[in-house]
């Protein structure tokens, strides 16, 4: 994988700042505690930030960690499959994209990223940053990076599936190697997602 893909959140109880994937704050992952107020209806965009819409994750317990019901490749980093309560948060609908991290370039905010060919057209999730320029990035945004536990929540939902859209691996719900890819070691002949680098935001 080349480099870092941006995706941003925002939280939904008070518009702080802090996602390489961003989000905007809230409180960490913790026990249940008495019942939160209700969220505010879902926004695609939230005021006074930068860069794509946002969604509203909803306050809730989910399960995190490697479900080994359905996943025969958990990882010991991976445990334990356990359940979190998180307060509702706010976070990116898509990646950040090469064109909103250039913004950040300009504006002066954000270290301009290492290019690769075929990797940084203005639609393609940016890549060639590491933590602390996805940090700017998201300071400039209104944003803030996210808790692994708001990130896993948000990516997976709340029920302990393998993928996001259930347990079994769908090849043209997601972008990786597959036989467009010119890694060859890496490539799924039995897939074509379409793309043989990264693919452009919001195509899955």
């Amino acid at each position: 994988m080349v480099g870092l893909a941006l995706t941003v959140s925002l939280i939904g109880t008070g518009f702080l700042k802090h996602s390489a994937l961003a989000e905007a704050a809230g409180s960490s992952a913790k026990k249940k505690p008495a019942p939160a107020p209700a969220p505010a209806p879902q926004k695609e965009k939230v005021s006074g930030t930068q860069g794509g819409p946002m969604v509203l994750v909803p306050a809730g317990d989910f399960w995190m960690g490697c479900n080994d019901r359905v996943d025969t490749e958990c990882e010991d980093d991976e445990k334990p499959y356990h359940q979190v309560y998180l307060d509702a948060f706010y976070m990116d609908k898509d990646e950040v994209t090469q064109g909103e991290y250039s913004r950040c370039v300009q504006a002066g905010k954000c270290r301009d990223n290492k290019k690769y060919d075929g990797f940084t057209g203005d639609r393609q999730p940016v890549v060639g940053v590491d933590w602390n320029d996805a940090k700017s990035y998201c300071e400039w945004a209104g944003k803030r990076l996210p808790t692994e536990a708001r990130w896993e929540k948000a990516a997976r939902g709340t029920d302990g599936r393998k993928y996001p859209w259930g347990n079994q691996f769908d090849g043209t719900k997601l972008n990786f190697c597959d036989q467009n890819c010119e890694i060859k070691k890496w490539k799924d002949q039995s897939v074509d997602d379409g793309f043989a680098q990264t693919a452009p935001v919001g195509s899955y």
